[in-house]
């Protein structure tokens, strides 16, 4: 049988150490619960606008540099996000003007239309 020692008998040390694992639990909890935040996959095709053909390599984000994709070959690409929408998805390519769109449903075909320089 397990001994269970008071609160009040126990030593300074002892308490501090119980103190250290709860506040780690608690730690380990609310980052667990932080991580868990609903992601959004928002996928796509950029296309040229004058030719309709898919653009291969555009850098395709949300926020630069976190949620961002380059387009394969069929320029497509898929982005994964804890942004809510409405997110503004932008589309850059050395050989053509940065496009945005405003997505509002995630479930909708988009398609980014960029301008050749």
């Amino acid at each position: 049988m397990k001994n269970i020692t008071p609160t009040y008998m126990k030593s300074k040390h002892t308490l501090n150490r119980e103190i250290l694992c709860t506040v780690g639990a608690l730690i380990l909890l609310l980052s667990g619960l932080k991580s868990e935040r609903s992601l959004t996959t928002i996928q796509g095709t950029v296309l040229s606008a004058q030719t309709g053909k898919p653009i291969k390599g555009a850098l395709v984000y949300v926020v630069a540099g976190e949620e961002e994709a380059l387009t394969k070959d069929n320029g497509v690409f898929k982005i994964t996000t804890s942004q809510k929408t409405p997110v503004t998805v932008t589309a850059e390519h050395q050989q053509y003007h940065t496009g945005r769109i405003s997505i509002t449903d995630t479930r909708q075909q988009i398609i980014v239309r960029l301008k050749a320089k």
